[in-house]
């Protein structure tokens, strides 16, 4: 068995309704920057401001769907970017090459982590805060009075740019959100994002009564997450989008990670598997065992589970059903051993593609993917270290139990 780590061409990112934004830096994966894009639009036909309300002041409001990878003690600062182009899926051909299958991370249209959107080069807004990602709390990130105060006079007008949503996205192409701090990422929902402008009005009673109206994320399968990996200094330096690096050039070690599309290559040199005659074995059971390499630090996070996918010729991951059930994913829960907690391993059950194999049977593929589910995988930056089939501590292992026939003659 051969091990390599294989960064995916693309990976679709759009409609997860996770605005994911955060930047990581390790030793072993390099920085990784993660942004998220997304459009704002009135999402109504008419309005109902008084002549005489004030405006006050407008933010974008997040709220945390609970999901975070890194150190939550630092403060977080959000920085928030008008684009200057517009947000567009991007569709894939339909009529040529179709020989050659689609990646199981591609979507018929939608956007994806290496996609790029112009932005403006000042900022609209930001804010510095500490973050309690389990809270849901809301995060109000005011943004620059002039934009508010342009969408305020619109609103009271009536005016068509606030009535129609074409009209108000050609004017307001819509935001990027990301973070300028170092060790963590923080998911929103990204159907709770909003754009908000305060305004107050006199009561009767001679009281100001404040006030607000809301312009909601628009079209949430536009919305997606971007990241952008500088790997300078670690073993992966080379890598690059749609290439491998053998376990051999990376400390009999290989990688998985969420969002840049990382994953474990898996090779199954034909003729390696059994050496015996294939027509006398019957596979009892097979079995991938896979360890999970840590730093030792008792609080390290580690994805819950791995699961694997197929590899085609061209590195192309297409799904994979379990041994058990052909609608389940090959899915498998990383777990520690239970003496020491020490070694967290995961074991997949392979006992038909393995034997398949031996006989030479139609696999759709004879190397697998190692990689997070893929919610995690396209919406999370979660990332795991796994040994090497060469690894001195933490082997990557194929168990095969098998009987032989033995000949009459």
């Amino acid at each position: 068995m051969n091990a390599s780590t294989v960064i995916l061409d693309s990976i679709y990112t759009s409609g997860s309704d996770r605005i994911l934004v955060g930047r990581s830096a390790d030793a072993y994966f390099g920085l990784i920057t993660g942004a998220s894009y997304f459009q704002i639009a009135p999402g109504r036909s008419a309005w109902n401001v008084d002549d005489d309300a004030q405006y006050d002041s407008i933010a974008l409001i997040l709220v945390h769907d609970g999901c975070y990878e890194g150190d939550t003690i630092p403060n977080q600062q959000l920085i928030v970017e008008q684009l200057t182009e517009e947000l567009k899926g991007r569709s894939f051909y339909n009529n040529i090459f179709k020989d050659i299958p689609y990646s199981y991370f591609y979507t018929g249209s939608g956007l994806y982590n290496t996609s790029t959107i112009s932005v403006s080069a000042s900022s609209l807004g930001s804010h510095q805060y500490r973050p309690q990602p389990l809270s849901k709390d809301s995060i109000v990130i005011r943004l620059d009075d002039a934009l508010g105060e342009s969408w305020f006079e619109w609103v009271q007008e009536n005016n068509s740019v606030v009535t129609d949503n074409d009209l108000f996205l050609e004017n307001f192409r819509g935001v990027r959100v990301r973070s300028l701090t170092s060790g963590l990422f923080l998911g929103y929902k990204a159907s709770e994002a909003k754009v908000r402008v305060y305004y107050h009005v006199a009561s009767n009673s001679g009281y100001t009564e404040e006030r607000f109206v809301d312009f909601p994320l628009h079209d949430n399968t536009l919305q997606y997450n971007s990241f952008e990996a500088n790997r300078a200094g670690t073993s992966l330096a080379s890598l690059t989008n749609g290439a491998a690096s053998g376990s051999r050039l990376t400390n009999n070690e290989t990688y998985v990670q969420g969002g840049v599309g990382m994953v474990t290559k898996l090779e199954f040199p034909h003729g390696q598997l059994i050496n015996e005659q294939k027509e006398r074995i019957t596979v009892m059971h097979a079995e991938l065992v896979i360890s999970a390499l840590r730093n030792g630090w008792d609080d390290e996070e580690l994805p819950s589970s791995l699961q694997l996918y197929y590899a085609d010729d061209l590195d192309t991951p297409a799904f994979m059903s379990s041994d058990n059930d052909a609608q389940d994913a090959n899915r498998a829960v990383l777990q520690a051993d239970e003496e020491y907690n020490r070694e967290y391993t995961c074991r997949f059950q392979l006992r038909n593609y393995i034997s398949a194999l031996i006989k030479d049977e139609d696999v759709p593929s004879k190397s697998l993917f190692v990689a997070l589910p893929s919610a995690d995988f396209l919406s999370t930056a979660g990332r795991v270290r796994l040994g090497s089939p060469q690894h001195a501590d933490y082997p990557m292992k194929l168990l095969v139990y098998y009987t032989k026939v033995q000949s009459t003659q």
